[in-house]
């Protein structure tokens, strides 16, 4: 089918006029196995909705969570596609009349399940049958992540998908991540058995999300209210934080004064359901939440996420702030830190290496059981891997907030295998570290580091190029004849060095099953041709406190009543550096981005909740933001012309269609 034909299915189904250009090449390649690696938010869903409905048989799309599923389905739903669920919850009478559809499918279907059924018996065999009509169209496994043991979010469901190719020979599989690091994209291929896969990775670059660290203190919780008060009234937001207790109490303290409910994997699926709903639906505003809450979620207005604790890891960090900012506005990502998060992940790192059963009870926290990794054939040994290799993720995210001079969104790309280009303020303000660099009243200074880097060649080469990041750091700060450096900046050299294409690190897999990434000398590099390398680096006269912003209340207002009718916020308050967004926007984006004082908006998004509480849905659901601001701006008068609006297809069109043409006659009447 050609482009021309996708676009046009495009256009009916889902209301947009042309694909991105990374759905675009992924489309072109249906022909083979397919990894797509990009953010949340990019349209990754696209990449095999879109061929489903434009292809004939069946679509089967695997998925981790349930709500996530439920969620997919009611917006396919909305759009006139056929669509179908199957998971452990569904009776039996349900399941024999689900497979009686998909055996007699005519045209197209998108059939949706849980990891945990994929294997049953009977679907099995209804799906070789299909396979051998030629109805079969694609295999889909969405948050592949979840497949690799050595992800930030192993499911050991997800080991049962590996023998799919095995079970239905010749079908083609697409796998799609928002957060694979090298290691892991390598284990996801190497699990599902792809063969010579394309592999599309669309950039890691969130430009409208504003990265900001601040210091954690004893007066966070008045902090973190006069900061949603101030910045976000009536916002929609995330707080995450690293344990069920502190999610309720942080809760427990913010009610008073805003709309807000605490989120865990330790209430009732019921409970977490009807808080998800409320929250989905605007009813209320923020959700403090552990890492239970949030995979899927496709809820496009999320002004701010904010993590009152260190995560831990990064993969984890930038899936949770993926969910800010998902119409393209720009939305902030605040963390508070305090070293003693670190001094807490060891300790419950130390408690899950005795097998303390108790840990799962207060923290939803991602941790790998072995007894599950069935296809690991030295646990013990692998055990101590697993270990060290959580350990190495905590300790570089740590050194990612503690980095207080490159780029955070440079780092996040370089992080997950994005070669980028080095430049100075490479996100245009998009955080801290850049805006800092701009203002930084002598704290950096510029060093040459080319000596250090020689000898750090030496060293590997003495090892024989058998040597990780992590290994080569050790054995230079452990010889005392070297230069003192802290480890942040040693490894923020050697990352320099791969970066300059003098080092490459190349992933390799031990016959137990655990990967690693080793440090290879370049062929065209030797002790006497390496390019001078400098560096920005801190002031030795300055400390990590003096870059992180304090986010100190001023004394006069540590005594606030806390009475939710009051008025707390005082003209002087100044909340760090303050709101980004409102910062960085020019008086054009504001323009853009607050559209209220617009009569036409006003009605439009009071016209959206009155249909979403009559469909009992969530507003966006009836249209998103982008497609209110088209409306606004183009006032459409037309079938034609409403048809036109991003966002806006053939079944909306009838559901909607006629008020949207009414409501604008009567403002331009």
């Amino acid at each position: 089918m050609s482009i021309e034909k996708y676009t046009e299915c495009l256009k009916q189904y889902f209301g947009f006029d042309k694909l991105r250009p990374f759905q675009e090449k992924i489309i072109k390649h249906l022909d083979t196995d397919i990894l797509v690696l990009s953010p949340t938010g990019s349209g990754k869903s696209m990449c095999y909705q879109l061929p489903a409905v434009a292809s004939k048989g069946v679509t089967v799309i695997i998925s981790p969570l349930k709500s996530l599923i439920e969620d997919q389905i009611t917006q396919l739903k909305n759009k006139n596609i056929n669509v179908a669920f199957l998971n452990e919850d569904v009776s039996k009478k349900e399941k024999i009349e689900l497979l009686k559809k998909l055996k007699n499918v005519e045209d197209y279907m998108l059939f949706y399940v849980t990891p945990e059924v994929i294997l049953d018996d009977k679907i099995l065999l209804l799906l070789k049958d299909l396979n051998t009509e030629g109805l079969f169209a694609r295999l889909v496994i969405d948050e592949a992540h979840c497949v690799s043991t050595w992800g930030h979010d192993f499911r050991d469901s997800y080991l049962k998908l590996k023998y799919m190719k095995h079970y239905i020979p010749g079908i083609k599989i697409t796998a799609l991540t928002a957060t694979a690091t090298p290691i892991v994209k390598e284990d996801i291929i190497n699990i599902l058995e792809l063969e010579n896969p394309h592999i599309e990775a669309s950039g890691f670059f969130r430009p409208n999300l504003n990265i900001k660290i601040i210091n954690r203190n004893d007066t966070i919780l008045a902090n973190l209210r006069d900061l949603i008060l101030k910045n976000y009234n009536d916002q929609s937001g995330v707080i995450y934080c690293h344990s069920r207790r502190e999610t309720e109490r942080v809760s427990a303290y913010l009610e008073n004064y805003i709309k807000v409910s605490h989120y865990h994997a330790g209430l009732d699926q019921n409970i977490r359901k009807f808080i998800q709903k409320k929250w989905l639906t605007g009813q209320i505003k923020i959700i403090v939440a552990t890492i239970a809450f949030g995979m899927g979620i496709d809820k496009p207005d999320v002004r701010f996420v904010i993590h009152y604790n260190l995560p831990s890891s990064i993969e984890g960090y930038y899936q949770e702030i993926g969910r800010a900012g998902r119409d393209g506005s720009p939305s902030d990502c605040i963390l508070y830190y305090t070293y003693q998060d670190r001094v807490f992940y060891d300790n419950l790192f130390k408690k899950n290496q005795g097998n303390e059963q108790n840990n799962s009870f207060h923290y939803d926290v991602t941790m790998t059981n072995f007894d599950n990794v069935e296809f690991l054939d030295q646990v013990d040994e692998n055990k101590e891997h697993y270990q060290q290799y959580q350990t190495n993720k905590l300790n570089e995210m740590v050194g990612f907030v503690e980095n207080i001079i490159d780029c955070r969104h440079s780092q996040l790309s370089s992080y997950f295998g994005e070669k980028i280009e080095e430049k100075q303020n490479w996100c245009n303000n998009s955080c801290d570290n850049c805006i800092r660099q701009l203002d930084n009243n002598n704290k950096l200074e510029e060093r040459d580091m080319t000596s250090i880097a020689e000898k750090l060649l030496r060293i590997i080469r003495e090892y024989k190029d058998d040597i990780t990041k992590y290994k080569l750091r050790d054995i230079y700060q452990n010889d005392l004849n070297n230069q003192l450096l802290s480890n942040l900046t040693l490894t923020r050299l050697i990352n320099k060095m791969i970066q300059y294409d003098i080092l490459e690190e190349h992933i390799i897999k031990q016959e137990s099953g655990f990967w690693y990434e080793k440090l290879i000398i370049n062929n065209n590099i030797n002790n006497n041709n390496i390019p001078v390398i400098k560096m920005i680096i801190e002031s030795a006269k300055y400390s990590l406190s003096d870059f992180i912003v304090s986010n100190d209340i001023p004394e006069q207002n540590n005594n606030i009543k806390e009475d939710k009718n009051k008025d707390i916020l005082k003209n002087n308050i100044d909340i760090g550096k303050g709101f980004f967004a409102n910062e960085l926007m020019n008086d054009s984006l504001q323009e853009k981005y607050n559209l209220t004082h617009l009569p036409l908006y006003n009605i439009l998004i009071n016209y959206r909740n009155q249909e979403a509480k009559r469909l009992k849905c969530a507003p966006y659901r009836i249209f998103n933001n982008l497609s209110l601001e088209e409306i606004v701006k183009k006032n459409p008068t037309t079938e034609l012309e409403v048809k036109n609006i991003v966002g806006i297809g053939e079944a909306k069109f009838r559901e909607f269609g006629k008020d949207i043409i009414k409501m604008v006659k009567n403002q331009i009447a």
